[in-house]
This record gives C-alpha cells, sequence and structure tokens, in this order.
C-alpha cells in the first residue's frame, strides 16, 4: 500500500513537468492507473507544479529542452508564459474561424510548438522523472509510519476496552442464559 501511493505522488509530480497545462489531472491519473498507483495520490502530486514552483519547472524544462534539442538561446519564465498565452488566443481564434468570419492563423502555433512547447516537453522528462523518483522514496517512509501510528492506536484502543470488560459485563450466549453464580 506505501508504495502504491508513493507511485501515485511520482506520477502527479511527473506529469507536473510537462506543458500539458489543463491536462495534469487526466495525465497523473492515467499515469498513476498504468503504473498501478494510487489516483487520489496523483492527483495531490500534481500539486507539486503550482503557482510558486511552476515558473521555476518552465525555465528549467524549457531550457534544458532547448539545450538537447540544439536550439540557442535561453528564455525567462515571463517570454514562455507570454508565448503560452498567445498560442492559447490563436487557438482559440482558430476553433472559432469556421462558425465567425475569423481567420484561422497557424503560422505562430507551428512557431510555438518548435520554440516552446517541444523543448518544455522534451526538458521536463529528465527532471520529472528525477523528482518523481524523489517523490516516491520521500512518501513510502511516511506512510508506513503513519501507518505503524495508526495501528499503535488501535491497539491501545483494543486494550482499553478488553481492561474495562469483565466477565460480569461481557455478553455473551451463556451469560443470557445463566446468570452469574454468586452463592460463594
Amino acid at each position: 500500500m506505501p508504495h502504491k501511493i508513493g507511485r501515485g505522488v511520482g506520477a502527479g509530480i511527473f506529469i507536473s513537468f510537462t506543458p500539458f497545462f489543463g491536462f495534469h489531472f487526466l495525465g497523473a491519473a492515467l499515469i498513476a492507473w498504468i503504473i498501478r498507483g494510487n489516483i487520489v495520490a496523483a492527483l495531490l502530486g500534481t500539486f507539486a507544479g503550482n503557482p510558486l514552483t511552476t515558473p521555476f519547472i518552465a525555465a528549467l524544462s524549457v531550457g534544458l529542452g532547448r539545450e538537447i534539442l540544439g536550439i540557442r538561446g535561453g528564455l525567462n519564465p515571463h517570454r514562455i508564459f507570454g508565448e503560452f498565452s498567445r498560442a492559447g488566443s490563436e487557438l482559440w481564434n482558430n476553433m472559432l474561424a469556421p462558425f465567425t468570419d475569423r481567420i484561422a492563423h497557424w503560422d505562430s502555433l507551428a512557431g510555438f510548438y518548435h520554440e516552446i512547447f517541444l523543448p518544455y516537453l522534451v526538458g521536463g522528462l529528465v527532471p520529472g522523472l528525477i523528482a518523481a523518483v524523489i517523490g516516491h522514496y520521500m512518501t513510502v517512509p511516511v506512510i508506513r509510519a503513519h501507518h505503524r501510528r495508526r495501528e499503535k492506536k488501535m491497539a491501545a484502543r483494543i486494550a482499553k476496552l478488553n481492561a474495562h470488560m469483565t466477565p460480569e459485563t461481557t455478553r455473551t450466549p451463556q451469560n443470557d442464559r445463566f446468570p452469574p453464580d454468586r452463592s460463594g
């Protein structure tokens, strides 16, 4: 059970290093299901990619991906998210174009894909995998400690209940038929 939860947390952390914003929950659940991890833990693991950490994750992933793919020049997080915003707006415009008088433009989406999205995807694999493994191996001992503590508390409750129970207060079918002998 602890390893299943750890695998789920790792899946959530891993997907946080990808550029699939808006699909991290779905991706985490899918990866957790494939590796037989806990899906709820995977959803919680996605919070590794939050407003405080995402700029660092994005800068690291895009920078590493651009280096791996041989694309020169680094990008700061502000520019990366500006490009995501611009691509999202253009994609929305292109989706509405068949139903309105708008004209679909795909040229900057192609540039976004090659300059930002693909490097983010490629560059996020290695640090995402490293962070996922670390997250897994940090989660397992915590879950084991929690289970041991819960077992000790349960054993203490059972011992306390058993200590308070006496033969007179213990109801069994035999006690109900024959009252205790008090004749001495």
